[in-house]
């Protein structure tokens, strides 16, 4: 992950669109969760926060494969009085 490189993840992709060779996440590797919010021909705005892929702690695998989790490495900070806290869950 770099800053003005022109470099981005990989080779992994979380999309869907499709690429050749397509690459599973594995523990170990980094990635970046991008939400956004984009008007077309208007504006967008998009949050950059970079985590690690780790194995999760699971009760159960699913056909022997054990799942994954997100760990933040970084988080980019939200200005609280930009969010409409009536929109949101009582966990969120």
């Amino acid at each position: 992950v770099g800053a003005y490189l022109c470099v981005h993840e990989g080779p992994q992709l979380i999309s869907n669109i499709r690429r050749d060779p397509d690459v599973p996440l594995v523990a170990g590797m980094t990635t970046s969760i991008e939400p956004g919010y984009y008007e077309d021909g208007a504006f967008g705005i998009r949050i950059e926060n970079v985590a690690l892929v780790r194995a999760a702690e699971t009760e159960f695998a699913f056909e022997g494969m054990r799942c994954l989790a997100f760990e933040a490495v970084t988080m980019a900070p939200l200005q609280a009085k930009l969010i409409e806290t009536a929109m949101l869950t009582r966990d969120e």
